[in-house]
């Protein structure tokens, strides 16, 4: 079984809004509910939701899912430090682990069943899509050697692959995604994209 992990704590700047990024709604939801849809659908049995901005508001939205966990992130300080904002919950798990961006509600339960599929018939540490499946036990590992020497000082998820591939471990990248699937909403003009896209399907 595996864990999904959706980052979920982000304010979202570029949306010229008050409201946590993934409490925009999309045909009607929030964001992140389409991407909590599709993890449960592809067999997550745990969903933990990394909240910051606005965690109390983000918490509320979705106490209705009883299956949801949750980890404070309280600086944002990058998509690995959002991660390893959950080390607590997921410590001892040894399944796999996706991690996907709360504000992908175009997400398909089928591609994150195929990226898990990858990742156990390659046995790789981590498969790069526009989310991450990772081998739970070799993520935590990597997340204790990322750092953040870049401009933003900020820990990044994507320095996890790395890490791995320079221990030798299998990374491997996976197409199971279609275009549409890879759209984040950044903007109120991508979100009316996305909702078009939706209404579409």
């Amino acid at each position: 079984p595996a864990t999904a992990v959706i980052l979920a704590a982000g304010q979202g700047k570029r949306m010229k809004s008050d409201l946590a990024k993934v409490l925009h709604t999309a045909c009607g939801r929030p964001m992140v509910e389409h991407v909590l849809d599709a993890a449960r659908q592809a067999g997550a049995t745990r969903l933990i939701v990394i909240v910051g901005h606005q965690a109390d508001r983000v918490k509320e939205a979705l106490s209705a899912h009883r299956d949801v966990e949750f980890a404070l992130q309280t600086e944002q300080l990058g998509t690995g430090h959002a991660v390893m904002m959950a080390r607590p919950l997921l410590d001892g798990f040894s399944g796999p682990v996706l991690v996907l961006a709360g504000d992908t509600p175009l997400i398909r339960s089928d591609s994150l069943r195929g990226l898990l599929d990858d990742q156990v018939r390659a046995q790789a540490a981590c498969v790069i899509c526009t989310a991450d499946a990772f081998h739970g036990p070799d993520l935590l590992a990597a997340l204790t050697q990322v750092k953040a020497d870049n401009q933003q000082r900020e820990y990044y998820l994507t320095d996890c692959a790395e890490i791995l591939r320079r221990q030798g471990r299998p990374v491997i990248a996976s197409r199971r995604f279609d275009i549409s699937e890879a759209l984040g909403v950044n903007t109120p003009e991508q979100l009316a994209e996305v909702e078009r896209l939706m209404r579409s399907r």
